[in-house]
Parts: C-alpha cells; structure tokens; sequence
C-alpha cells in the first residue's frame, strides 16, 4: 500500500525533497540557528534568525501559554491577527536588520537539486532564458524527455499560464518589421522566440495540448523560420510535434518543404574559439 502511494505520488515527493534542501541550505546561512514561519497569505516561508534555541515559538504565545485557560481563548478568538508575517509594528514590512534578518521562500520557487539530470543546463537556463536548452542538449529527443521531467520535478514554471495559441505571438515576435512611416527596419525579438519555441516543445512532451491545429501552426511556423530558429530548435520542435501529434497528409507535405537539417554555421553550438564570445551579452542578444 506505502509503494503504491510512493509511485503515484513520486513527483512530489521529489519536490518535497528539493524544499527540505533549500530550507536546510537556508538555515546554514544562519548559522544552524533559524526559525521557520508559514505566511498563509502570501504562501511564503519566512526565515527568522534564532539566538535563543529555547524560544523556538513566536513571544506572544509564550506570553499567553503563560497567563492560564482564559488566554488560550483569546489566543484562539485572534490567533489570525497575531500570527507572524514578517511585519514590524507599524505594518511597513519586514525588519531588514542583521539582529532580526529575514529570507522569504515562495513555496511554488523552483528547486534544483545536483542529483537531477541535467540540473547544471536547467540552472544555465533558468538564469538566461530557456532558448540555451537547444544550445546545450543533444538532439535526442529521449534526452528531452528526460529534461522536462527534470523541470517538472524542480518546480521550474516553463509556462507560467502560456498556451499554444499564446506561444504563436511571441513566436512571430521574432520577426523583423518595417517601419513605412519612419523608413526604417524593426528588429524582432529573436530571444523571445526562442525561448517560447522550448515552451512550445514542452508543451508537446509534457501537456498535449488538444488543438492539433495550433499546434501544427506553431510547428510550421518554427520550422520556416530557420533565420530566427537554428537548427537544433528547428530539429527538435519537429520531433516533438510528431512524437506527439499525427499530422494529416496535407500538413506533412506542407512541413516537409522545410528542412529542420542545417548545416555547422547555423548551429547553435559554438566553437572553442567562440567560448568567450557565447558569454558575451551579444551571443545572448536579438542580433545573434
């Protein structure tokens, strides 16, 4: 029977892994000594330094705990009003001192932990846009798979609410525009459109979304487009889509007059050359 719930139950037993070892991290950054306190309305974790070991609950129920049966009433009439949330006196927010030090955890915050695959391309990701996914993995889809689940389990928000049909505009972000009155040309928003091309593979491994139509228009759309998508976001999009959709015969013709193979000066892979360039802000720029 406890196997049977560990199973079902394995996602998210992961991230309550991934949460106990953050707030463990956290209160080493205290020196061992913190007290943890569950803001509900705002569905943080609230971190307070903790001197004395001997007080580990807030002062007000030490205070009332003390005064017999009628102040347990009270505390139970009020015990909503007095409970911590990390505000001073006067309601203007958490005291910042080094005597009173806080740190706020979100309880939906995304937690990587070293025994995930793939968890140092997931942090290089997080940190400067989803697009370094095509730049960093291997082009097997198997991988991708494997990547996704990893997200899902470090509690990384791919989506944050996006649809397909909501993917399409920051896709077609990524293309140049005209200006007719000011005679000049517009640059797209190539980083935006990569990084929604990933959330659009996510969605096809991991949501499948019911609106094959949309999903094929935003495919044909990635796959055309090989001045905006390389290579390997082109490859894999594709993959995705037929892992997961079965496309009708008028839509393979019409994808298959884009070819996702490209060639090594449009890859997203750099050479050792390029190292020090790929860290530069241009290589993470729209005009790469």
């Amino acid at each position: 029977m406890i196997q049977h719930w560990e199973a079902a139950n394995q996602l998210d037993l992961t991230r309550l892994g991934g949460l106990i070892e953050k707030i463990i991290h956290v209160a080493k950054s205290f020196g061992g000594k913190a007290t943890i306190e569950y803001d509900s309305m705002r569905a943080k974790l609230v971190f307070r330094e903790n001197t004395d070991l001997d007080k580990m609950l807030p002062d007000d129920l030490y205070a009332r705990w003390g005064d017999g049966d009628a102040s347990r009433e009270e505390l139970v009439g009020d015990s909503r009003v007095n409970c911590r949330q990390g505000d001073d006196e006067t309601g203007q927010g958490p005291n910042r001192s080094e005597e009173n030090a806080l740190i706020e955890m979100g309880m939906g915050e995304s937690v990587v932990r070293d025994g995930l695959p793939f968890a140092a391309v997931i942090r290089s990701a997080v940190a400067k846009g989803f697009r370094q996914f095509f730049r960093n993995m291997p082009t097997s889809l198997g991988d991708y798979h494997t990547l996704c689940d990893s997200l899902r389990a470090s509690n990384v928000d791919v989506l944050q609410g996006r649809q397909v049909r909501d993917l399409m505009a920051d896709l077609r972000s990524g293309k140049e525009d005209w200006d007719t009155e000011g005679h000049y040309k517009i640059s797209g928003s190539k980083n935006v459109a990569r990084d929604s091309a990933f959330r659009l593979l996510y969605i096809f491994l991991q949501e499948k979304t019911e609106d094959s139509n949309a999903a094929y228009n935003a495919t044909l759309f990635v796959v055309s487009h090989y001045r905006i998508f390389k290579y390997k976001t082109r490859k894999m999009v594709r993959q995705a889509f037929n892992s997961t959709y079965t496309p009708s015969v008028k839509q393979k013709k019409e994808l298959d007059k884009w070819s996702a193979e490209g060639d090594l000066q449009e890859d997203d892979v750099t050479t050792e050359e390029e190292e020090e360039v790929s860290c530069s802000d241009y290589y993470d720029s729209d005009y790469s």
